[in-house]
């Protein structure tokens, strides 16, 4: 089996020699060494303040509710429904915004004939390591007075985005370039609003017999917080690794009719993906499936069309662009022969299916 993800594992001694240190000390969570350690890594590598949490998911309704949103916030609708299932359990409408054809991320220039008078933020999701347009979302949300969010859950290789917007929400699922099992982050370089989300992330408590909101349970845990801190040692060969394997890839597929390279606008080497034309790709996904290559047709379906959200929304490129993209393998313990088998099975049912 050729797997779609191979999550980069630390050393098991030294995992073991920082869960070692946990139990000496004790401290399982609520801030303890591991978790503040984690942290101080990650402000230095983003240049912003950091705040870890137990996931993505929980991290993008803190930062909702942190900003104070009540009203309609406009979402791409080519995303992980993560994203606006978010603004949905945090009391807000989601109104579903197009993707541009190029980068998949959202389309700036729908953006303005979705705002209305409920209309409270925008939220940009960066599509396969690729960054939203940010600046044209700046000037629009500067003209309205609206919030920006942006979902960066695949964007960790591209620490400039981390102080985009008002916040930022980067996942750390084990799925992902770096990962602590199962986590994620705010950043932000408003300092006001971060000590919230880290009062907010903890009950709401901000010191001892001292309640300063009504919070919830968002703190990582000290074993999540030993793993990133041993992952982030590791990441960066990985992204060599897959810079390599990006290159063999565009290299076999760049002949192939029908089958475009999404494209990697930053260099980020999150995700590999093509665009099957022709009504092909299903019958690409299966005959790689039944190989025992595994890829993930990423996103589809589109919440909208399986009556989970209505819309009234013209979202023709994202509709044309689910049933087209296919997230193949590439993580670092691909070889080259792996990537020739993959693209080769993908010739032939382009080219003979």
């Amino acid at each position: 089996m050729i797997s779609l993800i191979s999550p980069i594992i630390p050393d098991y001694d030294e995992y073991c020699q920082q869960i070692k240190e946990i139990f000496d000390d004790k401290v399982f969570s609520n801030g303890g060494k591991k978790v503040t350690e984690l942290e101080s890594i990650l402000t230095q590598y983003f240049e912003s303040n950091v705040s870890a949490f137990c996931n993505g998911t929980i991290a993008l309704m803190s930062a909702i509710t942190c900003l104070g949103l009540s009203g309609e916030v406009i979402v791409p609708v080519f995303t992980f429904p993560a994203s606006f299932q978010a603004i949905s359990l945090c009391g807000c409408t989601p109104v579903f915004c197009d993707i541009n054809d190029y980068d998949l991320t959202i389309d700036v220039n729908r953006i303005e004939e979705l705002i209305t008078n409920k209309t409270c933020a925008i939220m940009g999701v960066h599509v396969y390591g690729n960054v939203c347009h940010d600046y044209a979302i700046e000037k629009i949300a500067h003209k309205h007075n609206l919030k920006v969010i942006y979902d960066a859950a695949h964007c960790f290789d591209v620490p400039d985005c981390a102080n985009l917007g008002d916040v930022s929400m980067f996942s750390f699922h084990a799925t992902k370039l770096f990962h602590t099992a199962e986590g994620g982050c705010l950043t932000t370089n408003n300092l006001e609003l971060d000590k919230k989300i880290k009062i907010f992330r903890s009950f709401g408590i901000a010191g001892e017999d001292l309640y300063e909101l009504v919070g919830l349970n968002g703190k990582m845990s000290e074993l999540n917080a030993a793993m990133g801190i041993l992952n982030f040692q590791l990441f960066q060969k990985e992204i060599q690794k897959r810079k390599k394997n990006r290159k063999i890839y565009e290299n076999l597929l760049y002949i192939i009719s029908k089958v475009a390279v999404v494209p990697s606008t930053y260099g980020s080497t999150s995700y590999f993906v093509i665009r099957v034309e022709n009504g092909k790709r299903n019958d690409v996904y299966n005959s790689l499936k039944n190989q025992g290559i595994i890829t993930r047709k990423y996103f589809y379906p589109l919440l909208t069309n399986n009556g989970l959200y209505e819309t009234k929304s013209d979202l023709r490129v994202s509709n044309r662009v689910s049933e087209e993209v296919l997230a193949l393998p590439i993580h670092g313990n691909l070889t080259e022969n792996d990537i020739e088998l993959v693209c080769k099975i993908i010739k032939e049912v382009v080219f003979n299916g």
